[in-house]
Order: C-alpha cells, then structure tokens, then sequence
C-alpha cells in the first residue's frame, strides 16, 4: 500500500514537471520567435528607408 502511493505520488510530481518545463520552454521559443520577427522587421524598414534615402539623393543630383 505503501509503495503504491509512493510511486503514485512520484508519478504526479513527474507529470506536473514535465507540464511546466513544456510550458516553460514554449514560452521560451514564443518569446524568441516574436523577437526575431521584430528585429528582422526593424531591419527592414531601415533598408527600405536606406533605398528611399538613396533614391532621393540620385532623383535631387544634377549630373
């Protein structure tokens, strides 16, 4: 009886870890990725304000 709730007791705090460090780590790649997203969309931008800027620049040139 005893080691049957033993075991019983290990088994719900494995699966309870095993819940929280999925949780934890999804969290994690969610946290990552939204940050990839935004630095590559602030790299974007900048490129495109770096070709406007260009554009101005040859559109303004006399020669």
């Amino acid at each position: 009886m005893l080691l049957a709730v033993s075991i019983a007791s290990i088994l719900i705090i494995s699966y309870v870890g095993y819940t929280s460090g999925r949780e934890a780590l999804l969290q994690n790649i969610y946290y990552q990725i939204t940050e990839l997203r935004n630095s590559r969309s602030k790299q974007v931008q900048s490129y495109f304000t770096y070709v406007r800027n260009q554009a101005i620049t040859l559109a303004e040139d006399p020669t």
